[in-house]
Order: structure tokens, then sequence, then C-alpha cells
């Protein structure tokens, strides 16, 4: 019995730490809306084709993950705002380079 209640915790608190992972909803929805808000300011003050090209597929990738059941860690999150940032700095550069020529 001792052995059964032993791995009943273990199970248990296995499962509390997977949850814990997990961004409650509300949580995802705000986070995943910050990027949103700041990728949708960044296409607003670009003229570059290729680089709104990018952004916008890095938005669909956001809208996807904002549906429900799609669980996301911290993680998970800072992992899109990182994209976000190369992007940005990847359009930073790319205008850099077209304004020396």
């Amino acid at each position: 019995m001792d052995k059964w209640v032993d791995q009943s915790e273990q199970v248990y608190s296995r499962q509390k730490e997977l949850n814990e992972q997990y961004l409650d909803d509300y949580e995802k929805t705000y986070e995943l809306n910050k990027l949103n808000r700041d990728l949708n300011k960044t296409l607003d003050s670009t003229s570059n084709i290729r680089g709104r090209n990018r952004l916008l597929e890095l938005q669909k990738e956001i809208n996807d993950a904002m549906a429900d059941g799609v669980k996301m860690s911290e993680y998970d999150v800072g992992f899109l705002q990182k994209k976000l940032d190369l992007e940005k700095a990847r359009l930073d550069l790319e205008n850099a380079q077209t304004a020396s020529t």
C-alpha cells in the first residue's frame, strides 16, 4: 500500500510541475497580445517589403499560438519575443545598408 501511495504522490508532483510550466490562458493571451502590438508598430513603421512579409509570417505564428487549446510556456513566449527582436534588428540592418548605398 505504501508503494502505491508513493507512486501516486510522484505522479501527482510530476503532473503539478508540468502544469506549472505552462501559462494560464489569460497570461498567454496577454503576452501574445503584447507581442502583436509591438509587431504591429514595427509593421507600421517599415516600408521594406521583404521585412514586412517576414513580420507577417511571424504574426501568423503568434496568432496560431493564440488558438484555444494551445499550451505555451514562458519559454515559448520568450522565444517568440526573441524572434521579433531579431526581425526588428534585421530590418534596422537592412535599412542602414540601403541608406548607405
